[in-house]
């Protein structure tokens, strides 16, 4: 899926009214977040505002990692040939009686579903609405996730039940089918909260019944898409008048090594250990994992109560690109037509853009096709091609990885404290710019360090 944002200036867009709820501007009032290196807000600013890269060798306390190595052969079965990920400290630590919750349901609930919960609660501080009343009957929740590592973990007991059934291979000894019951003897047995624990659609219905919200809580499954399309659900939710606040974001833990043996499978890891989102070195992505949350509100509705605004949303596109080479191969013309239905009846012309986030990967066939992409939006939007370089290019997962589900709310996170503190962070890992992108004969550049940012004169 391809989604495409517009996210703009609070100060240009506060004089500005929608003709028509089908248009009206959303506004950012709130925002929470854990990424690695990272456990809120202003640390991770520390982090992209610094260039600093969070990658680090895999812990064997998430999972023995070196049985799962080879770095002579990448092509070795049920193998990596990648050392490092990006992590999150205390995934195992959460308040449970603060939320009222009793200790034997959360032992099996998804940490997803608790870093949800505890971001929510911080981005409603954030946003003032922790000391303040609002319309808990009209918010709803829109959540990010495509996978539940953790569900793996606590069905391990019924697993080695097959094995041991030799559903999976051949029969087991006597001996062996103990040692395989042995195996899993530290795993909780299933209870009455087990089913509820694993399940993804319950990470948005458990914000939903943490904080009493009675509106729509939907769990998004759009694979690395899936925190911005929850984000532009609920900008159409907002806009339909369905709710008056929305929680949205997304959310990833990488608990076992499958994404990573998966992802190595087609060569979308780095080999090196790096990810270069621009690079003439760039080889793929690092593994990361985290949360983001922020609150939304129609920005009438914002201004009426007061609230904080660090950014308005004026557009939004979704779609899918169709036939492609492959369900997971970018197609110029499904990036294009995201950006056209983002800016569609809006008067935002591209020559005002001064800063595109991309899901840049580093991978070597989705930067050149999404740069590519926009290259070709710009000249087409302004009727001419484009050779003035004006507008900075950024992807976070230089920073702290390929964060899966999470990865469209870290850099929109990311936009939005920019925008913030009126700064264009540097980009890491850019030792020589991929000449495939041809950047000098384009609109886009990158930048080395941290430089001031301003509205395009």
């Amino acid at each position: 899926r391809e989604v495409s944002w517009r996210v703009t200036w609070p100060e240009v867009l506060v004089s500005q009214s929608a003709s028509s709820s089908k248009n009206a501007p959303i506004a950012v009032v709130g925002m929470a977040c854990r990424f690695p290196h990272a456990k809120d807000l202003p640390e991770l600013w520390k982090v992209v505002s610094t260039g600093e890269v969070t990658f680090e060798n895999i812990d064997e306390s998430r999972w023995k990692h070196s049985a799962f190595v080879d770095t002579k052969d990448l092509r070795a079965a049920d193998k990596t040939y990648m050392l490092k990920g990006a992590f999150i400290d205390g995934v195992d630590e959460f308040a449970a009686l603060h939320y009222g919750m009793a200790p034997r349901r959360v032992q099996v609930m998804d940490p997803q579903q608790r870093l949800a919960i505890e971001a929510t609660r911080q981005a409603l501080q954030d946003a003032g609405y922790d000391t303040k009343p609002f319309d808990k009957l009209h918010t709803g929740v829109f959540l990010g996730a495509s996978v539940s590592e953790y569900r793996d973990l606590m069905t391990a007991r019924h697993r080695a039940m097959q094995m041991v059934n030799g559903e999976y291979g051949d029969n087991l000894s006597t001996a062996e089918q103990e040692a395989v019951r042995a195996s899993v003897a530290d795993v909780v047995p299933a209870r009455a909260f087990s089913i509820a624990g694993g399940l993804l659609n319950m990470i948005a219905c458990s914000v939903s019944q943490t904080f009493d919200l009675s509106g729509p809580a939907m769990q998004i499954d759009a694979a690395c898409s899936s925190a911005l399309v929850a984000i532009h659900e609920a900008a159409v939710n907002l806009r339909a008048g369905v709710v008056n606040m929305a929680v949205a974001g997304g959310v990833y833990l990488n608990l076992g090594p499958d994404n990573l043996i998966g992802f190595s499978r087609i060569g979308a890891i780095s080999p090196s250990g790096a990810c270069r989102p621009f690079d003439a070195k760039a080889d793929g992505f690092v593994m990361g994992e985290g949360v983001g949350v922020v609150i939304l509100k129609r920005l009438d509705d914002a201004l009426r109560d007061g609230d904080r605004v660090y950014a308005v949303i004026k557009g939004s596109g979704c779609n899918n690109d169709g036939r492609g080479e492959g369900p997971m191969t970018p197609r110029p013309e499904g990036q294009k037509d995201a950006m056209r239905r983002a800016h569609a009846e809006l008067d935002f012309g591209v020559d005002s853009i001064t800063y595109v986030e991309t899901h840049g990967t580093a991978t070597t066939v989705g930067d050149v096709v999404e740069v590519g992409a926009l290259r070709q939006f710009f000249s087409e939007r302004l009727g001419k091609p484009v050779d003035e370089q004006y507008c900075w290019l950024g992807s976070i997962k230089a920073n702290v990885g390929h964060t899966m589900s999470a990865a469209g709310v870290a850099g929109f996170i990311k936009t939005c404290l920019m925008m913030h503190h009126g700064v264009i962070p540097p980009q890491p890992a850019i030792a020589e710019p991929n000449p495939k992108l041809d950047l000098p004969n384009s609109p886009f550049k990158l930048t080395h360090q941290a430089v001031p940012w301003t509205t395009k004169a």
